[in-house]
Parts: C-alpha cells; structure tokens; sequence
C-alpha cells in the first residue's frame, strides 16, 4: 500500500522514494542510519521521522517546516501525533507511551554533528 503510494505521488512528478531494508538492526534508529547513507539524501535540506503506523494529517509537514525555516537557531522539532493510526487501531487522541512525538529536523547542521545510536533512550 505504502509503495504504491509513494509510486502515485512520484508519477505528479514528486521526489518521493519507498525502500525497504532487509536487516532490521536497531530499530527505528537503525532505519534512519540506513537511510542517511542514500545517495539521494543529499539532495534532501530535511528529515521527516514517522513509525510505520502512524498515518499523518495532510498538512502535517506544510505545519511543522515553517517552524525550523523561522528558527534557523533550532534543528529538532517533536510534535504530538494527534491523526490516526494504521487501520484498525483508532484515533490517536492522547500522546503514546513512548512520548507521542515524531522528529523533523534539517539535514544540515544537526545530522552531520550527531550520531543515531539505537542504545539511546529517551
């Protein structure tokens, strides 16, 4: 479902690219290490973080750029998930146990200065 999405907005000319990893190491933090090393990433000024359950309102990135593009001085932005998730799993009214929050920041500083280790917790 999610490929052939990302293959509908990709024919309306898009930049939108749908990969799978075959070794799960790490988690989330280990996709997005994965991910960072796509050649196409450097052609990327931002990083949207979402779990795979998680469907976002349509305007949910039209909502949370402008914040980073208003505060150069800050490259992490959380938000509460208030959307649905995955089918079959109901509303999302209050944040998850996990906090309810999902990361965008800019590629540029922030990512060249840290490293995604899947041993860090919050």
């Amino acid at each position: 479902m999610v490929e052939q999405e990302c293959q509908r907005w990709a024919s309306k000319g898009i930049n939108i690219t749908y990969q799978i990893r075959e070794n799960r190491t790490g988690y989330k933090a280990g996709a997005l290490k994965e991910g960072l090393k796509r050649s196409y990433v450097k052609h990327c000024e931002y990083v949207a973080i979402f779990d795979a359950d998680f469907r976002p309102e349509p305007d949910f990135l039209r909502r949370s750029i402008p914040f980073l593009v208003n505060n150069p001085d800050i490259a992490l932005v959380q938000a509460r998930l208030h959307g649905k998730l995955a089918k079959g799993m109901g509303p999302q009214e209050e944040p998850t146990n996990h906090g309810g929050v999902d990361p965008i920041c800019p590629k540029p500083p922030f990512l060249h200065h840290c490293s995604w280790d899947p041993s860090l917790r919050i």
